[in-house]
C-alpha cells in the first residue's frame, strides 16, 4: 500500500484534483481497542488489528503532506461484514459491504481530508465525515 501509493503520487498529483482512499477497520483503532467497555474489546487478532493501526496511521501522516494539495486522503470502515474473518454472526453480507463503495469515492472527494467514515455516514454522498478513529 505505501509503495504503490508512493509510485502514484507523482501523477496523482499532476492530474485534477483527486482522492486516496484506504479501506480500514474499526480494529485497528488504539483508543477503542484500550477500552475494555469499547463493542471491539475482546477482538484481540493481532496481525490484522496491528495492520489496520499501521494503515490509519499511513493515512493521517499521508493526509498531513498532502494537506496544501487538492488531492483528498481519507479511509472508510465498511462494518462488520459476513466473510471467513468476520463469521457468520455477522450483520452484512459481502455485497451489502460492497454497495456503498461508489458513495465511499464519491464522499473522499468532497470531505474534509483526514477522516474515516463508516458506511453508513457514506451512504449519504456529500455528507461530512464526523466519526474519526
Amino acid at each position: 500500500m505505501v509503495e504503490l501509493t508512493q509510485a502514484l503520487l507523482p501523477l496523482l498529483k499532476k492530474a485534477p484534483p483527486g482522492a486516496l482512499s484506504t479501506l480500514t477497520s474499526i480494529l485497528g483503532s488504539l483508543t477503542l481497542h484500550a477500552d475494555p467497555a469499547s463493542p471491539i474489546a475482546g477482538s484481540k487478532a493481532l496481525a490484522y488489528n496491528a495492520s489496520k493501526t499501521a494503515l490509519n496511521a499511513f493515512t493521517i501522516h499521508l493526509a498531513a503532506a498532502l494537506k496544501d494539495t487538492p488531492i483528498k486522503v481519507n479511509s472508510a470502515h465498511p462494518g462488520w461484514v459476513k466473510t471467513d474473518m468476520g463469521g457468520t454472526d455477522a450483520p452484512m453480507e459481502i455485497a451489502d459491504a460492497r454497495r456503498p463503495a461508489w458513495n465511499w469515492l464519491s464522499l473522499a472527494r468532497t470531505a474534509r481530508t483526514a477522516r474515516t467514515v463508516t458506511w453508513q455516514q457514506a451512504a449519504v454522498v456529500g455528507g461530512t465525515a464526523r466519526q474519526v478513529f
